[in-house]
């Protein structure tokens, strides 16, 4: 729960875990035994070890050059064969660069638009104040630099955010329940940002002089943390690349989005607390994106399920089994009906608003609630630890911005104007 919730048949002293529900004792354990325990048990046997880049090897299996007569015969058969390539390309670059705005990229995966601007090097430039047009269409997938996460275009609309008094589990903070309009279409990041992407903009930040300790816990200063450093370089195993980014903070989720808008050319930002529940919703009303059966959870999310319990000796548990017991690859069970996976389950993700205890007086047009105690910032989602109640779409949580968790993640969006 976002808020610390006294169920009616404990004492003051026990309270409910924010990030998997479960109750404990307050008198016994500062902090959550199970979650602590579960930690602790995700922390890697040997630290992986960073290789120094090795130079390019020199090309020693080169024969010797022709002789120099043959060089002189082949020489105009080579300058023609090469014109004769060199003269479509440049008609087919012409034409590109006087079509100009958006295009896409016929080398990549279908399915997948890949955006490329008029213009080059955009990372040099500081991004526009306005995103660019973009004439995509609801469900269209995109692209739009070699760093940007995968973006799925969702369609504005009007939904019911929160919950109502009879939904299980449901509580005070979730409440009034009011209508929120998302005045039109927003590009919403298709996976939770991975540990790969986020590799890279660490990587950047250190060459450029930028990075802060503040964004990310690393090994070997931090058990459990995937991502190691060793001086100025960043690295993860191979097998962990595709796994959702935690133990990131607020503060480093944002920078990571203005990384991105910057090499983009275009504004990337954490969603909103509204945007992120109308698109984790998707049209529903129920308690979960695909209805209210806490059983089929493992078909739509990694949560705290058998897997979990028999490699944790962690109970109470979902009753079902997802196969994970700790965070999965991204991607791995049923997107919603926007097409956007792990909105449940796996990392939770950070979203823009500071913390408010109820939704009095709350935008009703998606915008993020940035006044109130910025301290500390909201989350959404739940994580591979979750019960069934910590997963539903109204489920709200908080902590300070500082916080770098194993459980919290991030996931963008991009403004698309009209």
């Amino acid at each position: 729960m976002a808020m610390t919730d006294i169920e009616s048949t404990f004492q003051p002293r026990f309270t409910r875990c924010r990030f998997c529900s479960r109750i404990y004792d307050v008198a016994v354990s500062a902090e959550c035994p199970e979650c602590r325990r579960l930690q602790t048990l995700a922390a890697p046997a040997e630290k992986p070890t960073v290789s120094p880049e090795k130079p390019p090897a020199s090309d020693s299996t080169a024969g010797p050059a022709p002789p120099a007569a043959k060089r002189s015969r082949l020489g105009p058969r080579i300058m023609i064969a090469s014109a004769l390539v060199a003269l479509p390309l440049a008609a087919l670059g012409a034409w590109l660069a006087l079509s100009g705005g958006e295009r896409a990229d016929l080398r990549k995966p279908a399915g997948i638009i890949v955006l490329s601007p008029a213009r080059e090097h955009r990372e040099e430039r500081a991004p526009t104040a306005e995103a660019r047009r973009l004439t995509l269409k609801p469900g269209e997938a995109f692209k739009e630099c070699d760093v940007c996460p995968e973006m799925v275009v969702v369609p504005g609309g009007s939904f019911l955010m929160g919950s109502s008094t009879t939904e299980e589990g449901s509580s005070a903070d979730e409440r009034p329940q009011h209508t929120v309009t998302i005045g039109g279409n927003l590009a919403v990041g298709k996976f939770e940002v991975t540990i790969r992407q986020f590799l890279e903009f660490l990587n950047a930040a250190v060459q450029e002089g930028k990075f802060s300790e503040s964004w990310i816990a690393t090994a070997p200063e931090t058990g459990g943390a995937p991502i190691v450093r060793s001086g100025v370089r960043f690295s993860v195993k191979a097998e962990d690349e595709q796994l959702p980014v935690t133990f990131v903070s607020w503060n480093g989720a944002v920078a990571y989005a203005g990384w991105v808008s910057k090499r983009a050319n275009t504004p990337y930002r954490l969603l909103s607390e509204a945007e992120w529940e109308y698109a984790a919703r998707a049209g529903s009303r129920t308690a979960y994106y695909f209805g209210d059966d806490a059983l089929r959870l493992c078909e739509h999310a990694n949560v705290g399920d058998h897997t979990a319990m028999k490699k944790s000796s962690f109970s109470p548990v979902t009753d079902c089994d997802d196969g994970f017991a700790g965070l999965a690859p991204v991607g791995k069970f049923k997107p919603n009906a926007f097409g956007l996976y792990d909105m449940l389950g796996n990392a939770a993700e950070w979203i823009e608003d500071c913390w408010h205890r109820s939704y009095e007086g709350a935008p009703n047009d998606g915008s993020a609630w940035t006044s109130g105690d910025c301290r500390s910032r909201a989350f959404r989602g739940g994580s591979y630890n979750g019960l069934p109640i910590g997963l539903r779409s109204a489920q709200r949580y908080f902590h300070p911005a500082t916080t770098r968790s194993t459980f919290i993640g991030l996931r963008l969006a991009r403004p698309i104007p009209p």
